[in-house]
């Protein structure tokens, strides 16, 4: 079905049809940007029917795993990995049992896959967040009573595990694939996570007796953690020793059949375990308990595989190979002891000795030694004799069976052609052919690439690469060493031509990391033969073309026609750590590696192994590196920050010198100071902008996460520092004390027992920790012991205001007021604190009715009773920030406020101003209560207050009129002669009214204060 058939099945066709679609679009699904754009959207919609979701699963899993592979767009890739999340999350909430086991079996096999995306497109942080939902859930299910679904979580867990495990192969899925300023995913925390998960493997195998799972449940998880041990060298020799307490704490609720069949696995899993590397130095414990198991030894050891032409030299190739030495061996008989030569076991000479041999004597006899020999050779089976019959060589008494070497003679001479009498064997042997130079060059380029061909014959699936001689005799791994020895000897040994020397360059470097092996034995070679002839530089010549090889001359990566290594690949590391010696062009071609983007984490991680590999050029490496640790570059510089920050504190030699390079760095910057150029001058250290504050830094914050003191003491030197220093500091420092998250009781103790001059880098911490909703409670209480025990600034109360009870409140309100400075900065923070205040916040319980912290009265009576704390200009300044928000303090809230401060027996300062404010506010505001009030107080005795009384009587007329008929006679006509559009205002009134109202007693009064002011 084409692509526009598929379409229409999905639409508009029948259940059937859309589910024969389904499976047309799987291996469609390997053109991810296509298929993302074409059928998916058409496809995910369709989850909802029941009956296709098991074939959408697995539609999904083929498609992350082509998406992982895929050179499609970062966009694209992750946008398809969070429709493939959203959708198994649906289906996963089917109540169904098989299809909740299918699901989980869906995300087993995705998760992996899924880790390698979110590792390179980081994306929406949400989708991660889902993913780790999803696995909190499927752990749960580790214990679910259906079988069905516990085997497969397991099987998700299982690879968990390995996808957030270090690994020491680079083709792995692991935990090496999180960069290092990944914007969600921490190493530590997801190690920490997949530790969590083999230690319930663990629990279960140790208390197995007490849990009584099935038999088979038990055996997959057997199964699993060899898996584990198998995969993740690291985790073997813990992950072993389990298996070992499991056998001699073994269930014994299990039926004699049941409980054979776990032996039986068991016994498997340990005979597996038994030959793995890293395993080795528990081989004897291994072999007790698969002896107790029933394993017999033979069974403990490898068995050689059968020759084939896929695995072995076929006939003809094992005849060519063993012919030198059977015919030095039988030729050495013919002049010396027969018998003792076929009493010796040639299986047991090194190879590398017999190597030796072969090329000594290829260069010590000329060729009438050579035709010589040939001729007594054939002469001594008879080969030249007319009519030829095999004649059986007779057993030695000594072995009950023909020797290797008598077989092999046998075998060569029945395929011998009959020789005719009338032949002149000799003066065929003794003719010779004289070669051009052309064609003796030819012969010989032809030669080494016959040589070369043989590779084929020594490659061994499952095997790894040979890099020292091996132990095993008879093996095609020794075999292959042996091959690889004999070009690399052949080829310094036998004064081979540059020619011929870059032909085997090629042949090296097109399959590098196969052949690295016998690039570094032939450098080897090499540098030997130079050590020996000073005039000779073959090493320095074909060490640094096999460099420039690896580069690709000075074609970029990302170009079509690049030929050069991966700029990725490890194989470069491991090439130089391997060689015998490291030139000042290696050095400096690494130097150019760590500046080119492309490469830059090659040549760090580079550099880094070899400080720690090679001793010899140790001092010249770390200084390269320490060097990056300050580029102005920021992402030279962090992946130099994580190179050299792993030498903390772990190397006893190399940690030391990092940390007193970081302390070195750091002392820069407290002669701080920003002017427009970077000269040094009396020492002071001139940087132009926050980067170069940045490049002292870094490396002393990332040694901090190995060095807790080195953290420690930045608290104790953090007030010494610049004030621009600090700022990037306060920045810089959050990504450090995130790391501690994990476990946060040592930023704890800092906040509890931090020196005098370091409250603003606290300030920085306990911000970090808030934003940790698991930490943000516990940094709250500590923040406010700390408060209240060394009484701090505004700042902290910021932090914890809206977490104290009404009367913590109103008693640290005078801090926050006296943080006024007519600043808008400042101001817009108070403010954003009273709103908080008052606001009636949200309750979650819709039964409960949420209350505010302070009402709006409470807040603005406080405020004015707090002039002779903080001053009458500040508390002016918080009123303003009130009267701002007309929301919050409307009518009834100020009439509020004034009652209260009212009834007060000292007036505050502003109360008038405040009456003022409210009267301009709102029209028609009454305030002739609140004026009675204030006659009864006295007000006049108060030249300030009277003054604001004054002119509220002005600005409120003729509603005023009772208020000044209550006044004694002085103060009215005091009133009258301070407000001349009060008297006016009050003339045209009297004036104004009818005649028979001017008779009344009231306005008979207010003439008479009239006339007499």
């Amino acid at each position: 079905m084409d692509i526009q058939s598929i379409t229409q099945s999905l639409q508009k066709g029948t259940v059937d049809q859309k589910k024969q679609a389904i499976v047309e679009c799987i291996p469609l699904s390997e053109d991810v940007g296509t298929f993302a754009t074409t059928l998916l959207p058409y496809i995910l919609p369709l989850h909802s029917i029941q009956e296709l979701r098991v074939d959408i699963l697995l539609l999904l899993e083929n498609l992350i795993l082509n998406c992982s592979r895929s050179t499609c767009g970062d966009p694209i890739k992750f946008a398809v990995l969070a429709s493939a999340i959203e959708a198994v999350v649906v289906i996963l909430s089917d109540p169904k049992i098989e299809m909740q086991n299918r699901a989980i079996r869906a995300l087993g096999n995705i998760y992996p896959y899924a880790f390698k995306i979110f590792c390179k497109v980081p994306g929406d942080a949400k989708y991660w967040s889902i993913i780790s939902e999803l696995k909190r859930y499927i752990d749960a299910q580790f214990e679910n009573a259906n079988e069905g679904i516990r085997a497969n979580s397991l099987l998700f867990l299982q690879n968990m595990i390995l996808s957030q495990t270090p690994s020491l192969s680079e083709e792995d899925i692991s935990l090496d694939l999180v960069p290092v300023n990944h914007a969600y995913l921490k190493t530590s925390q997801l190690q920490l996570e997949s530790n969590a998960v083999l230690n319930r493997y663990i629990l279960f195998l140790a208390n197995v007796e007490t849990i009584k799972t099935s038999c088979t449940f038990l055996c997959l998880v057997l199964q699993s953690m060899y898996t584990i041990i198998k995969k993740r060298s690291d985790y073997a020799l813990p992950c072993c020793k389990v298996l070992l307490e499991f056998h001699k704490k073994s269930p014994t609720y299990f039926s004699p059949l049941q409980s054979l069949s776990i032996n039986r696995c068991l016994k498997i899993i340990l005979i597996s375990c038994y030959s793995l590397p890293s395993l080795s130095i528990m081989q004897h414990q291994l072999y007790d308990v698969l002896m107790q198991l029933g394993c017999k030894p033979h069974q403990l050891h490898k068995r050689e595989p059968k020759r084939s032409a896929g695995n072995d030299l076929d006939r003809e190739g094992d005849y060519k190979r063993m012919r030198t030495d059977s015919t030095e061996s039988i030729l050495e008989a013919n002049h010396t002891n027969h018998e003792l030569l076929q009493m010796t076991s040639f299986d047991q000479v090194p190879l590398h000795l017999i190597v030796d041999s072969i090329i000594n004597a290829f260069i010590s006899r000329d060729e009438i030694s050579w035709q010589t020999d040939i001729r007594n050779y054939l002469l001594s089976f008879g080969i030249i004799q007319p009519n030829f019959t095999p004649v059986a060589v007779a057993e030695p008494a000594i072995v009950d069976e023909p020797t290797m070497v008598e077989e092999e003679v046998e075998a060569e001479v029945d395929q011998l052609p009959q020789i005719d009498l009338e032949i002149d064997v000799d003066a065929i042997l003794a003719a010779s052919y004289e070669y051009s130079d052309e064609e003796s060059h030819q012969l010989v380029l032809d030669s080494y690439k016959r040589i070369l061909n043989m590779e084929a014959h020594f490659t061994v699936s499952g095997k790894g690469k040979t890099v020292v001689i091996p132990d095993a005799k008879d093996t095609v791994i020794a075999s292959k060493y042996g091959w690889m020895l004999l070009i690399s000897r052949m080829l310094t040994r036998t004064n081979a031509d540059n020619e011929a020397k870059s032909a085997f360059s090629q042949f090296v470097f097109e399959r590098f990391h196969s052949r690295m092996d016998l690039a570094i034995l032939w450098l080897c070679e090499e540098f030997s033969a130079d050590s020996l002839d000073n005039s000779s530089n073959g090493y320095q010549i074909w060490f640094h073309n096999m460099l420039d090889m690896l580069k690709g001359g000075d074609v970029d990566p990302s170009d079509e026609t690049f030929t050069g290594l991966d700029p990725r690949d490890r194989a470069f590391t491991k090439f130089l750590v391997e060689v015998p010696q490291l030139t000042e062009y290696a050095m400096t071609r690494i130097h150019e590696y760590c500046r080119d983007s492309a490469r830059m984490q090659l040549g760090l991680a580079t550099f880094r192994d070899l400080i720690i590999y090679r001793p010899a050029v140790r001092d010249e490496c770390l200084n390269y590196l320490l060097e990056f640790c300050e580029s102005l570059n920021s992402d030279i510089r962090s992946n130099a920050v994580a190179a050299a920050k792993t030498f903390v504190p772990g190397h006893e030699t190399i940690g030391p010198i990092v940390k007193e390079k970081a302390i070195s760095n750091f002392d820069k910057l407290f002669q701080y100071t920003k002017v427009e150029n970077t000269d040094e001058e009396d020492g002071e250290v001139v940087v132009e902008n926050d980067q170069n504050i940045q490049r002292y830094m870094d490396l002393y914050l990332g040694c901090c996460l190995k060095s807790k003191d080195m953290l420690t003491n930045l608290f104790d030197l953090c007030h010494k520092l610049p004030e621009n220093v600090f700022k990037c500091l306060s920045v810089a420092i959050v990504p450090i004390f995130k790391e501690f998250f994990v476990d946060p009781d040592y930023l704890f103790q800092l906040i509890q027992d931090f020196p005098e001059g370091s409250e603003s880098l606290v300030l920085v911490l306990i911000k970090s920790l808030m934003s940790n909703e698991d930490l943000e409670q516990r940094a709250i209480e500590e923040t406010k012991t700390i408060f209240q025990k060394r009484n701090l600034g505004v700042n902290f109360l910021l932090l914890i205001i809206k977490s104290l009870d009404k009367e913590s409140i109103l008693l640290n309100l005078g801090k926050l007021v006296d943080s006024l400075d007519e600043s808008e900065a400042q101001a817009a923070i108070v403010k954003s604190v009273f709103v908080s205040l008052v606001e009636v916040p949200v309750s979650e319980n819709m039964e409960e009715t949420a209350k505010a912290l302070l009402t709006p009265a409470e807040l603005l009576v406080k405020l004015h009773n707090l002039e002779d704390s903080v001053g009458l200009k500040k508390v002016l300044e918080a009123c303003n920030i009130c009267f701002s928000e007309p929301l919050i303090y409307k009518e009834d809230a100020l009439g509020t406020v004034l009652n209260q401060l009212s009834n007060q027996i000292k007036l505050p300062t502003l109360f008038m101003r405040t009456v003022l404010q409210s009267i301009s506010a709102f029209k028609g505001f009454g305030v002739n209560s609140i004026l009675t009030r204030l006659i009864t107080k006295q007000i006049w005795t108060n030249p300030q207050l009277w003054n604001g009384f004054i002119r509220c009587c002005t600005i409120t007329f003729p509603a005023s009129i009772p208020v000044l008929l209550a006044l004694p006679d002085a103060q009215g006509k005091d009133v009258l002669e301070n407000s001349p559009k009060l008297k006016t205002g009050l003339t045209e009134y009297l004036d104004r009214l009818p005649d028979h109202q001017q008779g009344r007693r009231e306005f008979i009064q207010l003439s008479a204060l009239l006339s007499s002011s």
